[in-house]
């Protein structure tokens, strides 16, 4: 199993163990998808699409895909974590939303209310400090430091046999030339 594989499927299981949901799996996604450059996407985006392009960073930018799904990891779990960091932040700001609506409806918005009722929720931050919760035990169990060991591994072993296939090919003249030398004659 790749790295890519690895992260796609702990976002599989973050999202079918959440009990709770902090937003769609496909609202994660348009996230880290924006995050690696993806920006011009509808609001739903599939792990699909988030794989497809990981994948295309990997094989096309040739972005070391460790660093890459680190990176995502780090990402996800900075999203997940700005929905405590970030509560009091959200709540002023409803607050402020709802007192204008109000100013020029004479009225409060059911929505707004709605929206302030959920934030102001002792669950919401137990259900926010779960969905992290959930994230860290598959993140640490999936990318542990044995299993990282062993994706490193078997990356150098396709990498070592990569270089076997490419070795054999060489004529016995192509063998004794430096790797620049061989670029060149490719530029050719």
């Amino acid at each position: 199993m790749s790295w890519t594989e690895k992260f796609i499927n702990a976002l599989e299981e973050w999202d079918a163990r959440t009990p709770s949901k902090r937003g769609t799996i496909n609202d994660n996604c348009f996230l880290l998808g924006y995050a690696i450059g993806i920006k011009d996407m509808d609001k739903s985006m599939s792990l699909f699409e988030l794989k497809n392009r990981i994948d295309y960073l990997v094989r096309e930018v040739k972005i070391a895909e460790e660093f890459l799904i680190n990176s995502l990891i780090q990402e996800m779990s900075k999203n997940l974590n700005s929905e405590i960091t970030n509560h009091g932040e959200a709540i002023i700001n409803s607050l402020n939303v709802n007192r204008k609506f109000q100013e020029k409806h004479g009225e409060t918005s059911d929505n707004f209310s709605k929206h302030l009722d959920r934030l102001t929720d002792v669950s919401y931050t137990i259900n926010a400090e779960e969905c992290i919760d959930i994230w860290n035990e598959i993140v640490n169990r999936e990318f542990s430091l044995r299993n990282c060991r062993d994706l490193r591994n078997k990356e150098f072993q396709k990498g070592f046999k990569d270089y076997e296939t490419f070795y054999s090919s060489l004529s016995e003249e192509e063998k004794n030339k430096t790797f620049g030398e061989l670029r060149e004659k490719d530029a050719e």
